[in-house]
């Protein structure tokens, strides 16, 4: 209390000075009307400008909650647009009349896991991603990976609460892909040219493909549905033996940009699944 009364009588000129500025400010605004309407308009601009900057930053840190909206909604559209696609396809072959094939459902067998990419690579032999979900959430191997804008690769290995995905970019990955609304299929493979490309082998020589087909899941495996995005021809090569022509691929998904992914959960067909093992 002493060091208390002795710090004021020392400071005690300073708080008499602003004691009288105070005493000043506050006469001068109340007989000089037009000044202080100055002075609490500058005021006011001031803390309006302050409110403004405080907004700015509540909106742009509410763009992380709109984005994963986005991202919802563009792999909910690939989904409905891989339907369609193979709607579209039983029509024109059509021996099935047009509302039993409305009626089909091609995600019907298929659920989705949210999950967040926490490791990538882009330039290895083999490039593997990490996810933040695992086995707890319903993660497990051999589970199909997406994003919003098409095929990421496929669950390699898995851990309680993390897996690790087989990316497109490996030397090992194998997809099965075919042309958009066509049954020509091949195989996708990744040459190390870039994390931007890729490529498609085996396709007949007269499959009548052109440069922009979009390349697409062909259903074939129980990894993936049919119709998934997986890129877009960009150039058509002669194959072996002048019977096949290779596809260049430019890949649907920025694998440089990989945030948000998907994983499928398939009900898988084990009768399928069982009798093709027997052959391997």
């Amino acid at each position: 209390m002493n060091n208390l009364i002795r710090f004021l009588a020392k400071k005690m000129h300073w708080l008499v000075f602003f004691m009288l500025e105070i005493m000043g400010l506050f006469l001068y605004l109340q007989f000089n009307r037009q000044q202080g309407v100055v002075i609490f308009s500058s005021v006011n601009t001031v803390v309006g400008s302050f409110y403004q900057v405080v907004s700015s930053l509540g909106n742009y840190f509410n763009l992380k909650e709109e984005n994963s909206l986005l991202h919802d909604k563009n792999v909910a559209l690939n989904f409905q647009i891989a339907k369609l696609r193979e709607q579209l396809q039983d029509i024109q072959s059509a021996a099935n009349p047009v509302e039993d094939v409305l009626d089909t459902t091609v995600m019907s067998h298929c659920s989705l896991i949210k999950a967040r990419v926490i490791n990538n690579s882009l330039f290895r032999k083999d490039n593997f991603i990490t996810l933040d979900k695992g086995e707890a959430d319903g993660v497990s191997k051999e589970m199909g990976v997406i994003d919003s804008n098409g095929v990421v690769g496929v669950v390699y290995m898995t851990s309680e609460h993390y897996s690790l995905v087989l990316s497109l970019l490996s030397s090992r990955s194998s997809i099965n892909c075919k042309v958009a609304m066509t049954e020509f299929f091949g195989i996708l493979k990744w040459e190390r040219e870039s994390f931007q490309y890729a490529s498609v082998y085996d396709l007949p020589q007269h499959s009548m493909v052109e440069k922009g087909d979009k390349i697409v899941t062909n259903g074939f495996s129980i990894v993936f549905p049919v119709g998934m995005p997986i890129g877009e021809v960009e150039s058509i090569l002669e194959g072996d033996a002048g019977q096949s022509c290779k596809l260049k691929i430019k890949l649907a998904v920025d694998f440089s940009n990989l945030r948000d992914v998907y994983v499928l959960n398939m009900k898988s067909d084990n009768e399928k699944q069982d009798l093709e093992s027997l052959a391997k």
